[in-house]
């Protein structure tokens, strides 16, 4: 990943579904992020944070999940906020 920006925005890592949305959000913006690498839980806070306030990320291009499966529901609505999508891809659960 030679010459990728990391963004990591602040995140409850013991309780990341309680991380305020924006602060997910709000540094992919702003530093337009091309890859977003994150568990369901706080992919679905990004996805549902854009289709509450009719947001999207254009910049990102791929996504990548880890620590359970994703659900075809929430590719679905990554797919709404993330126009630009080229690849979602979710690993298998951590144990």
């Amino acid at each position: 990943m030679l010459g990728l920006t990391t963004v990591a925005p602040q995140v409850d890592h013991l309780a990341p579904a309680r991380t305020p949305p924006r602060h997910l959000v709000g540094p992919l913006l702003r530093h337009g992020a091309g890859i977003v690498l994150g568990s369901p839980a706080v992919l679905g806070l990004i996805a549902g944070h854009c289709a509450r306030h009719g947001l999207t990320l254009p910049s990102v291009r791929r996504v990548l999940s880890f620590g359970a499966p994703l659900r075809p529901r929430l590719v679905e609505l990554l797919s709404k906020a993330l126009p630009s999508m080229q690849g979602c891809c979710g690993g298998p659960p951590v144990r």
